[in-house]
């Protein structure tokens, strides 16, 4: 587990009151066709496994002090996690 996700993890909590495990993180390695298709960066489980978390924006981009996380439902079980500035 990176401190990265520890952080994201505990952002997720803060701004979406959404409870994530920092353990299942794991980064997607889109490819631009990917990335300009809305691919996400990044997944993440919730911690009692009933939805899947995940964003188009940067990991690191989300921790940010100014970015404000939200929760859109995107549906199958899944969110998409948006930072705004």
């Amino acid at each position: 587990m990176s401190l990265l996700s520890e952080k994201l993890s505990q952002k997720i909590l803060q701004d979406t009151g959404i409870r994530t495990d920092p353990e299942t993180f794991r980064r997607t390695y889109a490819g631009c066709w990917q990335k300009a298709a809305g691919e996400f960066l990044w997944t993440m489980k919730a911690k009692d496994g009933s939805i899947t978390v995940g964003s188009c924006d940067r990991a690191s981009d989300c921790i940010k002090s100014g970015a404000r996380l939200f929760a859109c439902d995107v549906g199958f079980c899944t969110m998409e996690i948006i930072a705004d500035e």
